[in-house]
């Protein structure tokens, strides 16, 4: 529900979702570099992960987010992922 009123979104857009195309791969690849020791150490290197991760990172996922919304309006909110 956006500020006025419902905002249209695909559902199941996971191509969409910044989390699912960038945030837990990323967070994946930096957690498991080594083998967590410990449920404690895992969630220690998940918030190592997300708060390291640099501005102009972040800015790229945005741009990102971007591409695949007009590629999602183009195909009418068919699939796109082969278009980008």
């Amino acid at each position: 529900m956006g500020r006025y009123g419902p905002i249209r979104w695909p559902a199941r857009s996971p191509d969409l979702n910044p989390l699912d195309f960038f945030l837990w791969g990323h967070c994946k690849e930096m957690i498991y570099k080594t083998h967590p020791e410990s449920l404690e150490d895992l969630e220690g290197r998940l918030r190592e992960a997300i708060w390291t991760i640099e501005d102009d990172v972040m800015e790229n996922v945005q741009r990102n987010l971007l591409r695949r919304m007009r590629a999602c309006i183009r195909m009418d909110g068919g699939h796109f992922e082969h278009l980008l």
